[in-house]
């Protein structure tokens, strides 16, 4: 097996101090209402967005695109190098 950490485009990435703190405001929340399973990351996703106007999602979208991209380039490359004759 592999794994392949992929960082965020420089371009998107958010201040960690910040992000930090929504976040443990989000779970925070999130104990204190009693979300659970499968809606807790919707809530923690939403509450983080909006304490950062937005910046999240814009900064989540760009992630995933870049991990998009660096999938298909490895299963570019591994496609090449197993059906590529010696």
């Amino acid at each position: 097996g592999l794994i392949v950490g992929c960082p965020i485009p420089q371009q998107y990435a958010m201040d960690p101090a910040p992000l930090e703190a929504a976040t443990e405001e989000a779970l925070r929340l999130a104990h204190a209402q009693g979300v659970r399973g499968a809606t807790t990351t919707p809530f923690l996703l939403a509450h983080v967005a909006k304490v950062t106007a937005g910046e999240s999602v814009e900064s989540n979208k760009a992630l995933l695109i870049n991990n998009a991209l660096w999938a298909a380039r490895f299963a570019r490359a591994y496609y090449r190098r197993e059906n590529t004759s010696i």
